[in-house]
Order: structure tokens, then C-alpha cells, then sequence
């Protein structure tokens, strides 16, 4: 299970009628062959993606995702899918300063080649990927768009390891804390 790592590139913003940035759609067709041209078979492989803002020389993760069904849902397609994909980063754009910014993962085969799309769910490396991404991304960004996976980062509380305030670690705490990071 061997995953790589590509970008990040930069996704062209404009602002619309009424003044609020947004992902250039026609900007977009640059991007896509850009992807394409990275790397033979990039763009249409399973992996997984990051969203991010680039401020100054800081990236920050807003949403995660991963691509593995079939032609219409390969890397590409589904880290840029017009409607809930580019709808998610319209919203962060407007809201948020920065410069948007993609990261893909593909997944290799044990050739190193970019493995073909399979059935959503029948590849338990894509699944892990996705989760460990989202609890690490969430680590820095509160804010992450993924609605589905963080609820448990948002509610599960561990004293003095997990969603602790500062004031709160206690001396087995402290040693648990030493012990597993």
C-alpha cells in the first residue's frame, strides 16, 4: 500500500458579479491539463486529495477527499467535481485569505504505477488515508469543510491528550502523552 504524493497546484480564483472570490471555472481547463501532463495516468487513478489555502508560505487544509470509482470518479474528476467539490471551495475562498492550492495522493501498485479506480469502498487504504488525513488536517484547521468524518474529532474528549484545554494536564496525562507521541 504504497501512496505518493503530487502538487500542489495552484486552482485560479476570480471573483464574481458580486465582488466574492471563486474557483475560475474556465481557469480550470488549464489546471486539469496541467494534472495531466504531471505525470502519465495521474488524472485517472485512485487516490486521495487535499484542498488547502496557501498564505505566504503556509498551507492550510480545508477539505479532504478520495476518488476511487470508475471513469467518472478518478482523481481528477472528483477532486474537482463541478457541483459539491467546487461548491465547497467557493465557500472557503470567499471566506478565507489565501491562495487555493490541490494536493493528490495516488495510490501505486507494487510496480509503482498510478493503480486503476475500483468500486468506492473496496479499498480499505483509500478509506484509512482519507480518515488519517482528516484527523491530522483537523489538527490545524477547526475549520475543516469535511462534515461526514469529524464529527468524533470534534466531540471526543481525552483529559489532558484529545480536545483538552491548556490547564487540564494531569501527571498520567503528561506521561501518556510522552509515551505515545
Amino acid at each position: 500500500m504504497k501512496f505518493d504524493v503530487y502538487g500542489s497546484y495552484p486552482i485560479p480564483c476570480i471573483d464574481d458579479e458580486n465582488g466574492k472570490r471563486k474557483i475560475d471555472r474556465d481557469g480550470l481547463k488549464t489546471l486539469k491539463k496541467t494534472i495531466g501532463s504531471s505525470a502519465d495516468g495521474l488524472a485517472d487513478c485512485r487516490g486521495c486529495y487535499v484542498f488547502a489555502l496557501k498564505h505566504g508560505n503556509k498551507y492550510t487544509p480545508w477539505y479532504i477527499g478520495q476518488a476511487a470509482g470508475g471513469r467518472t470518479l478518478n482523481l481528477l474528476k472528483e477532486s474537482l467535481h463541478p457541483k459539491h467539490k467546487l461548491e465547497i471551495y467557493d465557500e472557503v475562498v470567499s471566506e478565507n485569505k489565501g491562495h487555493p492550492h490541490l494536493f493528490l495522493l495516488p495510490k501505486l501498485t507494487k510496480n509503482g504505477k498510478f493503480a486503476g479506480t475500483v468500486k468506492k469502498g473496496s479499498d480499505k487504504s483509500l478509506d484509512f488515508l482519507e480518515d488519517w488525513l482528516i484527523a491530522v488536517s483537523f489538527q490545524k484547521n477547526r475549520n475543516l469543510r469535511n462534515d461526514k468524518k469529524t464529527w468524533f474529532l470534534k466531540n471526543l474528549y481525552v483529559a489532558g491528550l484529545f480536545n483538552a484545554g491548556p490547564d487540564e494536564p494531569a501527571p498520567a496525562s503528561i506521561q501518556l502523552r510522552s509515551t505515545i507521541f
